[in-house]
């Protein structure tokens, strides 16, 4: 390992958000692909979302970042979990095996206790949360993302983001299904569980009350062997199936095609103190809101006996690349588990919907490998989302102790890892990856935040680290030295999605104050923690910046994680504004927080723009001038304009002040317009290669359906007034009048197709302006008051003054008010009418590969590439 000085990774100790209570077990923050934040404290688990659009529906000014909390219910009802404890036990007090006791104190729900000490140290019947974790996209209403979470007691519920009615709800406890799967099978999985561990020798001494032991001696209560043996029976059957029962950590996979591309399923893998079982989730079906149940398989599909390695303590599962929104076919798929005991299992499970005959297949582990000194397992990267299936290596990240190592999974047997280095002065308590997997971020007890080179395990930040200057000269005005001197410690880490910045939770040890009324030192039982959102170290150089995001939209060819890029910047072009505005009296936590994230002095930060105009502007001159003018094929798709999208989504979610409202608008019609020129072409092309393909005229094509007849004839209207007019949309506008156009409307546009060539013949001889207009006509009705639509290009009108929305699928007017509302810039969609069997031609169903129930399941936005939500009022 090099010892090169770090730069400082600073930190903002006065941005910090306090939540009450504290997470448990470390990684306790988790981000979700659809850029909502998951923060778990004992109590209550905090969902931080950024421009919620359902939200805005009821608070049009509402705040930028909600929050809404998930909670454990008061009361539950005919639940399995915990286990309940046998009777026999309350009636003898025979010694207990190991083990047992904390289980039995947490489980107790007849305890009293008034100790502030104890209360803090645990919770009746296990009420408190200690991890959650995401699911994939589609595995929640409206292509968003459910939450699963895991209380102490090993009670697993799902949770779904909230509609309508703001709050997020429980649909389904998965801890139910796992106990009725071992009770069918007499919580037996193989041969070694049916070895009693823990039975306690045949003869145990009753324990003798407490208290004062001198005077006159009690005599001991004889012992009926029968009915000791009964009791250790019992209480060695029950710290089996709890054993079984107990989930100390979940990982939940993507969705992907299962090898005969007949259903789209994930994995959940629940691993505890005995096994691992693996659990298929199916893409589920909603239905006006309403899911379908079950949401999981009837049986685990997998079975893992990890008894022997030691309890595992955290599990993921292989990150792979993903181009686009389509799921691939996989026929396996790679599952981590981390062990108490120091190992690390690698285990192939294979990608299936259902268990054959309800008897899931007991896996066996392909790869043992020994963490370095052998230190529990508390973090694990496997792979990340720039690696490809055909990857030269695939690399996984371990985490244990205070050590860092990184193993190669394409070899077979390795002894030694590739790279080691002791990381922290304390436990590693958070670890992640970049996007591209080349960069490690860690966190620890020791209250600091890292970053390392993963092939070599250089440090390259830190948030110890001095500054490496300072324009006034003292390095005290840094942020980075003002948190240096409160290192709290660090229980979870989180990268977002795209790699725009860190989520770190610390702990905040409480005020050492006695409590009013009693004088007691109560200060234990009142632990908190705080969340901060931290840039990564990229966004510090706008060219860097820029140059990264064009890479992963490249890479990834999809805009539908994005958020967490529109989150950051939208904090720095608040801070700026707020410095401009009010220049004063400029707010010393404010300023402090534009050097922390920038480094830029005082100056600087005054005279720079915000980072979100700098970053538009290079994405759309990327788009509008490519520095390879390789044009496609003739017959060959233009790419999705990827730049355009992320542009459009930037500019509409950050307000910019007054003075540039006028060039934010102009940039966003240029934008809106290209976007809408290539999905009317791209449309109108697919439309027109399936009806030859079915070698039909498109007016005996749309015979049965005149709302997409309208639909084409729309997408053409719009294509036909654009200038300049290229010679595909020419071709297209000519070919769908032709075929779906009056006559004397045919020859109007004829006439004014040969009118502006003339035109632009004549300008380029005499340099005469072209004065050739062509006015659609009007062919859709207002809603409201039934008059006549004129055709607007960007801005739709009708005859009595009434605004109107135009869908960005169909081109028509939305009529209702059922629609699909885009979770990013807010535009809608009006409800896809599937009665007639078959999807509408401007869908794109004939292009789209993979499973067609899946993709019918998600409407994605066609001007900034977020998912859409369906509303219905």
């Amino acid at each position: 390992m090099t010892t090169d000085q770090p730069a400082p990774l600073p930190l903002d100790v006065a941005s910090r958000e306090r939540i009450p209570g504290s997470p448990l077990v470390p990684g306790g923050v988790a981000w979700s692909e659809d850029g909502r934040l998951a923060v778990v404290s004992d109590s209550s688990v905090l969902v931080a979302t950024f421009r919620s659009r359902e939200l805005e529906m009821f608070q049009p000014e509402g705040p930028a970042v909600s929050k809404d909390f998930v909670f454990l219910p008061e009361r539950v009802i005919n639940e399995n979990v915990p286990v309940v404890i046998p009777p026999v036990v309350n009636s003898l007090d025979v010694g207990l095996p190991r083990a047992s006791t904390t289980y039995f104190l947490l489980n107790d729900s007849d305890r009293h206790q008034h100790n502030p000490k104890e209360l803090s140290l645990s919770k009746n019947t296990g009420a408190a949360f200690v991890s959650t974790v995401w699911g994939p996209r589609g595995s929640a209403p409206s292509s968003s993302c459910a939450l699963l979470a895991l209380a102490a007691s090993s009670r697993l519920s799902l949770h779904f983001p909230p509609s309508f009615h703001m709050n997020w709800k429980e649909v389904a406890v998965f801890s139910e299904n796992l106990f009725k799967f071992f009770e069918s099978k007499s919580f037996r999985l193989g041969p070694s569980h049916d070895q009693r561990l823990n039975t306690p020798p045949p003869t145990v001494a009753m324990a003798g009350p407490r208290g004062d032991k001198s005077g006159k001696k009690k005599k001991k209560r004889k012992i009926d062997p029968t009915e000791s043996q009964l009791a250790m029976d019992s209480i060695a059957e029950y710290t089996h199936r709890s054993a079984l029962m107990s989930t100390l950590t979940m990982a939940w996979s993507p969705f992907m095609l299962t090898k005969d591309k007949q259903h789209t399923t994930s994995l959940i893998a629940l691993s505890g103190r005995k096994v691992s079982t693996i659990w298929a989730y199916k893409y589920p079906s909603f239905v006006a809101g309403q899911q379908v149940e079950p949401f999981l398989s009837s049986a685990p599909v997998a079975w893992i006996d990890t008894d022997k390695y030691g309890w595992v303590s955290t599990s993921t599962w292989q990150q792979m690349h993903r181009h686009g929104t389509a799921y691939r076919a996989e026929e396996s798929l790679g599952l981590a588990l981390g062990t108490s005991e120091g190992n690390v299992l690698i285990v192939s499970v294979p990608v299936t919907a259902t268990a054959v005959d309800d008897s899931p297949q007991e896996l066996s582990v392909d790869r043992v490998i020994v963490a370095p000194h052998s230190q529990p397992v508390f973090g694990l990267c496997m792979g990340n989302r720039w690696t490809y299936s055909n990857s030269p290596r695939n690399d996984l990240i371990v985490a244990s102790g205070l050590t860092i190592s990184v193993w190669n999974l394409k070899k077979k047997k390795q002894a030694q890892p590739d790279a080691k280095w002791r990381a922290h002065d304390g436990n590693v308590t958070g670890i992640d990856t970049n996007y591209f997997g080349d960069m490690v971020f860690t966190a620890a007890v020791d209250g600091t935040i890292k970053a390392w080179e993963k092939a070599t395990g250089k440090m390259l930040y830190s948030t110890d680290a001095p500054p490496t200057s300072s324009t006034d000269g003292n390095p005290e005005d840094t942020a980075s030295s003002s948190s240096s001197a409160s290192k709290y410690p660090v229980f979870g880490l989180a990268m977002s999605p795209s790699s725009a910045q860190l989520a770190c939770v610390f702990i905040i040890p409480p005020a050492s104050r006695p409590n009013r009324k009693s004088q007691a030192d109560v200060s234990y039982s009142r632990v908190s923690s705080s969340l901060e959102y931290i840039p990564s170290p990229w966004v510090k150089n706008s060219e860097q910046f820029v140059d990264t995001i064009c890479r992963i939209l490249d890479e990834s060819q999809s805009v539908s994680s994005f958020m967490d890029v529109v989150w950051f910047c939208y904090n720095d072009n608040a801070a700026v504004m707020a410095l401009n505005e009010s220049t004063d009296v400029v707010l010393p936590s404010l300023l402090s927080k534009i050097q922390s994230a920038n480094g830029d002095a005082d100056n600087e930060v005054l005279a720079r723009q915000p980072i979100y105009l700098h970053l538009c502007e290079q994405l759309e001159k990327r788009y509008y001038n490519p520095a390879q003018a390789d044009s496609p094929a003739k017959d060959a798709r233009p790419p999705v304009p990827l730049y355009l999208q992320a542009s459009l989504l930037l500019r509409t979610a950050i307000t910019p002040p007054e003075h540039q409202v006028a060039a934010q608008n102009a940039a966003l019609a240029k934008i809106r317009r290209t976007l809408s020129i290539y999905w009317a072409e791209r449309c109108l092309a697919a439309l027109v290669t399936v009806s030859k393909k079915e070698d039909k005229a498109l007016k005996d094509f749309f015979d049965s359906s005149s709302p997409e007849k309208t639909s084409a004839l729309m997408m053409a209207d719009f294509l036909s007034v654009q200038e300049p007019l290229s010679g595909r949309s020419e071709a297209l506008v000519t070919h769908i009048y032709d075929q779906l156009e009056a006559p004397e409307a045919v020859t109007e546009w004829m006439e004014y197709v040969k009118a502006k060539a003339s035109m632009n013949t004549e300008t380029t001889e005499d340099n005469a302006p072209a004065t050739a207009v062509f006015k659609p006509p009007s062919r859709e009705k207002c809603f409201i008051c039934e008059k006549n639509v004129p055709f607007g290009e960007l801005e739709i009108v009708c005859e009595a003054g009434h605004s109107l929305e135009r869908c960005f699928l169909s081109f028509r007017c939305i009529s209702a008010m059922e629609v699909w509302k885009c979770l990013g810039c807010g535009a809608s969609a009006s409800e896809i009418d599937l009665s007639s069997g078959s999807p509408p031609f401007y869908l794109l169903d004939s292009e789209e590969g993979g499973s067609p129930t899946a993709s019918r399941m998600k409407i994605i936005c066609r001007l900034c590439g977020s998912y859409c939500s369906f509303s219905k009022y």
